[in-house]
């Protein structure tokens, strides 16, 4: 399948390794280009606190793939 939101690279620069806290998140944009999105690698792991929100769906590993 094609693909075209795949045609260019990936532009995230170079990303030493980060640890997380207990209680964070690394949180990651949707953005192949540079700067784009915002994300963990610019502002730093979210306290689980600040998220909001729910599961639905396992989808990774595909052999787990259900609704919650």
């Amino acid at each position: 399948m094609h693909e075209s939101y795949t045609d260019s690279l990936i532009e995230d620069g170079r990303f030493e390794p980060y640890i997380i806290m207990e209680g964070h998140l690394f949180v990651m944009g949707d953005n192949r280009h540079r700067y784009a999105s915002n994300d963990s690698r610019s502002f730093g792991a979210v306290p689980l606190s600040k998220v909001e929100g729910r599961a639905e769906m396992i989808v990774w590993p595909p052999k787990q793939w259900r609704s919650l």
